[in-house]
């Protein structure tokens, strides 16, 4: 399982405490094997847990970005939102100037 394959989920360290959150890879022990921690004292703890969600959902973002850059380059249109998506698939995979 490389790093960045998902799919990811979230675990909330200690729910009543309103401390780490973590993303995971999914049929994991989360806290040995998290991606990443949010933690960000200076947000609100209902502000780090929707960062969280929208990083979990990152791999399956960039899957469904792929799948419709592919459907829109065979359908010859849309050249926008082509270019719009393909940027957006260019800066998760680390491109430059993304």
């Amino acid at each position: 399982m490389s790093e960045t394959e998902g799919p990811w989920h979230v675990e909330h360290a200690h729910p009543d405490e309103k401390s780490d959150i973590f993303i995971c890879h999914q049929g994991t022990v989360c806290d040995s094997t998290a991606v990443a921690v949010v933690n960000d004292v200076l947000a609100s703890y209902e502000v780090n847990s929707r960062r969280a969600r929208i990083s979990a959902a990152a791999p399956d973002l960039l899957e469904a970005c792929q799948m419709a850059l592919e459907v829109f380059s065979e359908v010859g249109s849309c050249e926008e939102q082509t270019a719009f998506i393909a940027k957006a698939i260019a800066k998760a995979e680390g491109a430059a100037n993304a």
